[in-house]
């Protein structure tokens, strides 16, 4: 199993839980979606550069394993929750007060294509193509990308501390987010570069290293919050996300835990699985936290269902995206000799 499918599951458990905050009876115990976001960009740099540097491709074979990796869940996704559950199939925007042809594609191609009902997926589209560059540079190049992104985020930073009198992070601006997401992408992409170093990494050791990190994270954000300190204070979160990320990778990555999953092919089969479909989780999430029906049940009650009603239906949008997957995937042709193999083994 890949030593990031821990962190994938705290990243989904972590985006979900933050948009329940409101299903809460303190809104405070809807954390971490910073958190969880951060974590999901920073691990797509890291693997996606992980299977550059095993395997380098082309641009033509890179993006198009991408795409058919993300899409048929985001079609299939928006199909069902987006233009069926929502009922957008029959709220078509009109030009004049007239539907056209040219209206209604555009609609179905910015909700099935680009750039989607969903931000992960809008966003990782453009990272990829920079995952693609960056990850053939050396690593002091890719820190040197992190640090050029800085300037679109120094430039935004200087807007919210114009615009906001205090640090509450959920009403920055859409391309705030865009640049400080990148950085991550491109954190992980440079962590790429020390799998080695990770492989040597002690679970009791890495563990208290992730703990405190979480602790001085969470601590910070709630001071800042507390003391209702100025917006220029809270950039202090965003540089601690780094050392926090890099701790709980270095801890997903111990050879101790690792170890113990492979003891347990049982228990590594489900992390992997549940690791396997946090695409989906997210997707479907996103209609499930305005699900009334569900909110209108007693807490903690309605927490535990919605988790549950979640993890279930993005079981099955999970499988029906591999289905469609293989159907449209062309089949490798196995060498005869191969194939007997194969089916010697399987006896």
């Amino acid at each position: 199993m890949r030593n990031t499918h821990l962190l994938l599951i705290l990243a989904a458990i972590l985006i979900t839980n933050s948009h329940l905050k409101n299903w809460y009876p303190n809104p405070a115990m809807g954390v971490d979606g910073h958190l969880g976001n951060s974590l999901f960009y920073a691990i797509s740099g890291f693997g996606t550069a992980l299977s550059l540097r095993r395997k380098p491709q082309s641009l033509r074979e890179f993006y198009p394993r991408r795409l058919l990796r993300l899409y048929p869940a985001v079609i299939l996704g928006s199909i069902v929750y987006v233009f069926i559950l929502s009922g957008e199939w029959n709220h078509i925007p009109t030009l004049d007060g007239h539907v056209t042809a040219g209206t209604v594609a555009l609609h179905y191609f910015n909700r099935l294509l680009y750039p989607s009902p969903y931000g992960y997926v809008t966003w990782i589209m453009i990272y990829y193509l920079a995952i693609w560059v960056v990850a053939r540079l050396a690593a002091k190049w890719q820190i040197a990308v992190i640090l050029l992104a800085y300037l679109p985020f120094a430039y935004f930073w200087r807007q919210i501390c114009h615009d906001f009198h205090t640090y509450e992070a959920d009403e920055f601006p859409y391309w705030f987010w865009f640049t400080q997401s990148f950085q991550y992408v491109i954190f992980g992409v440079w962590l790429a570069h020390y799998t080695e170093h990770l492989k040597k990494t002690r679970f009791w050791r890495e563990s208290a290293l992730a703990l405190l990190m979480l602790v001085l994270y969470w601590g910070t954000k709630l001071l800042l919050k507390k003391l209702y300190l100025p917006v220029p204070a809270g950039v202090i979160v965003f540089f601690l996300m780094y050392p926090t990320i890099y701790a709980l990778l270095r801890w997903s990555a111990s050879a101790d835990l690792l170890g113990y999953l492979n003891r347990r092919p049982k228990i590594a089969a489900v992390v992997a699985f549940f690791g396997g479909v946090t695409l989906e989780i997210y997707i479907t999430q996103d209609y499930f936290q305005y699900c009334t029906p569900l909110r209108q049940l007693a807490f903690p009650l309605r927490i535990v269902v919605v988790f549950s009603v979640v993890l279930v239906a993005s079981t099955i949008l999970h499988l029906a995206a591999n289905g469609v997957v293989k159907l449209v995937q062309p089949r490798k042709k196995v060498p005869a000799m191969d194939a007997v193999a194969v089916v010697g083994g399987a006896s």
